[in-house]
């Protein structure tokens, strides 16, 4: 498998990604992971040039078998309850992991959800457009206490895209 990483995401954060899954199979996760191919001088990522962007950098990952869950016609109770709990199963696992990388601000931390708020407008649908009022309100009345809890790094992109079922 590859995976092409554009030139907006520092190489820090790339790392980062490869040495939590690292970290996550050591500390005794049980599900196959990618693992990273290194190239031929022991690099985890090789610079390449796609005609479209900048320098990009190519990344050769172990492939894991299985079906998109976005796929799946018929998702049961108890496959949800298993995806749970694996999650659950990798936090855990993940307790120990930093990485200075992790400490980033970006688009996908929910600390920082405010800072999309001023795109409701972009939303057509008035009912769509209410709910996300209703839940960036939400979100302002536990803003400080969010910020406030401890820290972990988490897997926070999981995603019928993102998980893989067998």
């Amino acid at each position: 498998m590859v995976k092409i990483v554009d030139d907006e995401i520092p190489p820090e954060v790339v790392e980062m990604e490869f040495e939590a899954q690292e970290y996550a199979k050591l500390a005794g996760f049980p599900l196959q992971l990618p693992e990273i191919i290194r190239n031929n001088q022991g690099n985890s990522k090789t610079g390449i040039k796609i005609h479209i962007n900048k320098l990009n950098r190519l990344v050769l990952m172990s492939f894991v078998d299985g079906y998109q869950l976005e796929l799946m016609s018929d998702i049961s109770d108890i496959l949800l309850k298993y995806i749970g709990n694996r999650l659950a199963h990798y936090s855990l696992v993940m307790q120990g992991f930093d990485h200075p990388a992790a400490h980033r601000n970006h688009r996908w931390n929910l600390a920082e959800a405010g800072q999309h708020q001023d795109k409701i407008g972009l939303v057509e649908d008035p009912e769509k457009q209410a709910l996300l009022a209703w839940g960036f309100a939400a979100w302002e009345q536990l803003e400080s206490d969010l910020k406030s809890l401890p820290w972990q790094f988490i897997q926070g992109d999981m995603n019928r895209e993102n998980i893989l079922v067998r």
